[in-house]
């Protein structure tokens, strides 16, 4: 089990790096419309990728910490979608996907409560 949470501890922020930058290609082609505040927690989730590959120390915080960080990302695609700033009815099918891929957002929020509450998933 340990092996899968160094894994996916490597994997997320990678993942979550290129929804990221995903968007913002959507974005640039006029398929996505977002606000200034969107953008920003866009920027701020690639930053947080970005600290998330760099660290050299693996501990159960960084898995907390990548698994924050893809609920948020995961909040984020469906706040987006479901505000109706994605145009294409296919794009939105695709990101409301991604929300599902390596970390729903009920399985992050549950595996971070029961650490926090002491029962090991």
């Amino acid at each position: 089990m340990g092996s899968v949470n160094r894994f996916l501890t490597l994997v997320r922020p990678r993942f979550v790096k290129s929804l990221m930058h995903f968007v913002l290609w959507l974005k640039d082609q006029g398929e996505v419309e977002l606000s200034v505040t969107d953008q920003g927690h866009i920027e701020y989730l690639i930053y947080l990728c970005n600290e998330q590959t760099s660290a050299t120390i693996f501990s159960m915080h960084s898995v907390n910490r990548v698994l924050a960080t893809k609920f948020a990302s995961n909040e984020l695609l469906l706040d987006i979608v479901a505000s109706g700033k994605v145009k294409n009815k296919a794009r939105q099918r695709d990101l409301l996907a991604f929300t599902k891929m390596e970390g729903s957002s009920y399985r992050c929020f549950f595996e971070i409560y029961s650490k926090a509450k002491g029962h090991r998933v």
